[in-house]
């Protein structure tokens, strides 16, 4: 565990806050210099499901329900612990649409209430920003997600450690007959809150470059490259900085009448400046189908395996590998009913003192039934 020194760097957080501050003023500019007039008009309050409407501004609150399982409540190898819980997640979404061009924002609290532990409840609260801006051949596509968390759900944590996340994303298309090319940025923030993770607080920087090229009217192969630099900054007893690239080729789109997907397989070769550290060179890999079953039924399926960074003692990472098969059901015109199951693997490139005799290996299953408004 590291020690409980916070080097936070107040420079870089007010950098920080005028970049935000001037993408506030370009979506505001967007929003509003670029509107057609007319697109403000009276308030309407639409039918059950519809939401609520403002001119073009839709507002629509939402309350989600989900009963899940979780084989392994604590991560632990030895000592597994299952129990059920259920989420509560009111929330609202707005929308912006006009033209090509779409503005979205949602907020959602989670409010989790486990059966045998209860005493890791607590609230998640999600918020997440994007626009979709569409001129001449380009496309241009921003979003920020921020997550102010202690859920391990999507982490390897055995503990509940409270936690700010957020991923600031820009991508910026360009549109040919048969070709779309790309270049992206995305700034992944990671900020701890809980004692003793400080040393943790991490970013990483991604660019990335993307070439799509039509081999029919509903496929398009792809290829991707990415270039990433891991920035432990704030504290330099870890001395885990490090960087990878990543290159992936695959094929999306529409394969029949009701299939669709994508299907991407590459390498990553993520290296870091501690040669006391394990470096990850491997396959990684991501697939995803969707199958339509009716106009109100579909079945989503897929795979996915990468690196991502650690905090259990000494392991600088962690190989993920995860899969997934989920139904959705539309049950009402304001309801869908949604059943998961889901299954991840964490395995550790190092032994440790408390796995000494093979680096630490965890599955991890959950069941879930969700109720979406």
């Amino acid at each position: 565990m590291a020690t409980n020194v916070d080097n936070r760097a107040p420079a870089r957080a007010s950098l920080r806050g005028k970049a935000l501050s001037a993408l506030g003023a370009l979506l505001l500019y967007l929003l509003v210099d670029l509107c057609p007039s007319g697109a403000w008009g009276s308030f309407v309050l639409g039918q059950p499901g519809e939401g609520i409407s403002f001119g073009r501004l839709l507002l629509h609150p939402f309350l989600n329900g989900t009963v899940a399982w979780d084989d392994n409540v604590f991560y632990d190898e030895t000592d597994r612990k299952a129990d059920w819980y259920m989420v509560a997640s009111p929330g609202i979404n707005l929308e912006y649409p006009w033209r090509r061009n779409v503005f979205r924002f949602t907020y959602r609290a989670d409010c989790y209430f486990f059966s045998r532990y209860k005493d890791v409840d607590d609230v998640d609260h999600y918020l997440r920003g994007a626009l979709d801006y569409y001129f001449y051949k380009h496309g241009l596509f921003l979003q920020d997600t921020f997550l102010r968390t202690y859920s391990r759900d999507d982490t390897e944590f055995s503990e509940r450690i409270r936690r700010y996340e957020n991923t600031a994303a820009v991508r910026l298309d360009q549109y040919f007959n048969l070709w779309t090319l790309s270049l992206g940025y995305q700034n992944f923030l990671q900020h701890f809150l809980t004692e003793g993770y400080w040393a943790y607080d991490h970013q990483e920087n991604t660019v990335s470059a993307a070439a799509r090229y039509k081999i029919s009217s509903k496929l398009r192969l792809l290829g991707e490259y990415s270039y990433s630099r891991i920035d432990y900054d704030y504290n330099r007893e870890l001395d885990r900085d490090g960087y990878y690239n990543q290159i992936l080729g695959g094929v999306e789109g529409v394969i029949t009448a009701k299939l669709s997907g994508t299907a991407k397989a590459g390498y990553q070769a993520r290296e870091y400046d501690s040669s006391a550290l394990a470096d990850f060179n491997s396959l990684v890999g991501f697939a995803s189908l969707n199958y339509a079953l009716s106009s109100t039924g579909q079945i989503f399926t897929g795979w996915e395996r990468t690196a991502r960074e650690s905090t259990y003692t000494d392991n600088n990472y962690y190989t993920l590998n995860r899969a997934w098969l989920r139904y959705e059901q539309q049950i009402t015109y304001k309801a869908t009913g949604v059943l998961e199951c889901a299954w991840r693997n964490h395995r550790y490139p190092t032994a440790t003192a408390d796995y000494p005799d093979h680096p630490r290996n965890d599955d991890i299953w959950r069941f879930t039934a969700e109720l979406r408004s």
